[in-house]
């Protein structure tokens, strides 16, 4: 039973760590806001400075996603 309870653990936290890498921008955005409020609990300015980051970063990678969207349209309109 011990062994079964630490696999999932590990499975889950190799998911959890991992995110980054197949999450899209929403859940990663959520993921660092949430890390930004338990990580500076004890300040309010920290906390904002962090989720402000996290934003910056959310716009980053929504602008990023369009950016591949325009090529894969303009990619599309070439070969007609």
């Amino acid at each position: 039973m011990k062994k079964i309870l630490l696999i999932l653990i590990l499975v889950a936290g190799a998911a959890a760590a991992t995110i980054p890498l197949w999450g899209g921008c929403d859940l990663n955005y959520r993921l660092c806001d949430t890390w930004c409020s338990l990580r500076h609990m004890d300040s309010s300015a920290e906390a904002s400075i962090c989720q402000a980051k996290c934003a910056t970063k959310k716009a980053g990678c929504v602008a990023g996603e369009a950016v591949e969207d325009v090529g894969r349209m303009l990619d599309e309109a070439d070969t007609r």
